[in-house]
C-alpha cells in the first residue's frame, strides 16, 4: 500500500455515501421519528438499536403492535 492508500479509502468511501445524505427518512426511521417526538412509549431515543430487548414485559407489546 502506498502513502495515499488510506486518504483515498475515506474519499471514495465518502463519495459511495454520499448518495444516502440526501434520500430522506426509509423504513425503520418513521418509527425512530416518533420516539423523537415522543408520539410512541414502545420505545424511547436510547432505545434505537436494541432490537430485542432482554425484558419480557417490553418485548410483548413490540411484537404485538411492532412493525
Amino acid at each position: 500500500m502506498g502513502p495515499g492508500a488510506g486518504r483515498s479509502a475515506l474519499i471514495l468511501g465518502a463519495i459511495l455515501a454520499l448518495p444516502f445524505c440526501f434520500g430522506g427518512i426509509f423504513a425503520d426511521d418513521y418509527f425512530q421519528q416518533l420516539a423523537i417526538e415522543r408520539l410512541t412509549t414502545l420505545i424511547t431515543p436510547w432505545d434505537f438499536f436494541t432490537f430485542a430487548p432482554g425484558d419480557p414485559a417490553r418485548l410483548g407489546p413490540l411484537i404485538e403492535q411492532g412493525p
